[in-house]
């Protein structure tokens, strides 16, 4: 796992163009280098004319080649410093007069760089072994082997340098690139949690829009049915009161709307009574229809803002799909709290025709208990629906406390 982390950090580095931020100053160096060795040469008396063009396109063709240098190491990086090698030593035996200057100069920038390619110790000490092969090579080839004792140690002396200058030179890029990467990891994870947050908030929008809008226009709908009914029977007077009540509630239902849009936050909030909005909903839901509720709740309960609007929903949704689906006469909500604890507990019974739960979730327009489930897990609660068709249906919820315990 360590190797690749690397792997995958040298690969950022070369991908980055950060070996091109060495560039500028290499192509300086190297060319100081190329004017000390102009002067020793020139300070010979010899025929170097001939020499001089052919070294003069040696250190060209480096040069070029250390320009080049950020996309050849990352394809072939042996090669691209077999050649370079290659070159220092050919420059320093065509122009022997100038090769201390050369190997000297050359070498030990060509084995900083390598600090720079190679994670691998072995790696970087073949390089350096070869490296310091050729300038013994030249050294002896150019008739500098008298000078050894004191261009050997210079030589190890600059590589020092150099070496040292590179290793911290390309932990600082390291450290910069790591810094970046952070910064890209931290921009992706960033633009993620918009995107789960921006889904989480269409579905809350869609959960309670349905249990809103939804449940207001189903109630409607019933109450408009129940008033057409009575007007064929005759009856204007109940059906003019039915009439009544189905404005009262499109009025309702609207002003949830708008709530809704606003922030969808439980009217009243911490300072309600949970008992009293829950028979509110009652009244609102029922109203108009055959189905007689009983409501058990103690008047102290202490529950937070999130944790009512949530069952408030849930509690709704229940009453509304009995009365649309159930054709149920009565019904029974019990509500408990633990006091050691606060978990609570929801019951919701009725005696209607009761359902198939297999088929929760499959019948499309059907997402009142898709519903109910989703508010449950964000509660960390329990749900248990036990319904059997001509046998009613039972539904129980349980939430955690403060301390998240279900008892």
């Amino acid at each position: 796992m360590k190797v690749n982390e690397l792997q995958s950090e040298r690969r950022l580095f070369h991908q980055s163009g950060a070996i091109s931020d060495s560039r500028i100053p290499l192509l300086i160096w190297i060319t100081i280098d190329f004017a000390v060795s102009m002067f020793m040469l020139l300070s010979e008396d010899n025929d170097y004319w001939i020499r001089i063009f052919f070294f003069t396109g040696l250190f060209v063709l480096h040069a070029s080649l250390y320009w080049h240098s950020p996309a050849m190491v990352v394809k072939r990086a042996w090669l691209y410093f077999i050649m370079q090698a290659s070159i220092i030593y050919t420059a320093s035996v065509l122009v022997p007069e100038s090769a201390p200057a050369v190997l000297i100069g050359l070498f030990p920038v060509l084995i900083g760089q390598c600090v720079g390619v190679y994670d691998q110790k072995k790696k970087l000490i073949a390089v350096m072994l070869g490296c310091y092969g050729l300038v013994w090579c030249s050294v002896f080839v150019t008739g500098w082997i008298e000078s050894a004792v004191v261009l050997i140690p210079l030589f190890v002396l600059m590589n020092v340098v150099v070496v040292s200058y590179g290793v911290l030179f390309f932990r600082q890029v390291h450290a910069r690139l790591r810094t970046q990467s952070f910064f890209e990891e931290l921009e992706r994870t960033h633009r993620k949690v918009e995107e789960l947050t921006l889904a989480n908030e269409r579905q809350r929008m869609a959960r309670d829009l349905h249990d809103t809008l939804a449940q207001g226009l189903a109630g409607l709908l019933m109450q408009l049915e129940a008033a057409d009914a009575y007007l064929d029977k005759a009856n204007p007077a109940r059906a003019q009161e039915i009439v009544n009540k189905a404005m009262e509630r499109a009025r309702t239902t609207l002003s949830e709307a708008r709530m809704a849009i606003d922030d969808l936050r439980l009217n009243g909030g911490a300072d309600s009574h949970f008992a009293d909005l829950v028979r509110n909903t009652v009244d609102k839901l029922t109203a108009g229809t055959p189905v007689a509720v009983t409501l058990h709740a103690p008047e102290d309960l202490s529950l937070s803002g999130y944790v009512m609007e949530h069952c408030l929903h849930v509690i709704g949704e229940c009453i509304a799909n009995t009365v649309k689906h159930a054709n149920a006469s009565s019904m029974q909500i019990t509500i408990e709290q633990e006091i050691s604890s606060g978990s609570l507990l929801l019951r919701i019974q009725d005696n209607g025709i009761g359902f198939n739960t297999e088929t929760i979730g499959r019948l499309a327009g059907h997402y009142g208990l898709v519903g109910i489930k989703e508010r449950v897990r964000l509660l960390g609660g329990m749900l248990d629906i036990h319904s059997e068709p001509e046998a009613g249906t039972t539904i129980e919820i349980k939430v955690p406390g403060k301390e998240g315990v279900i008892t």
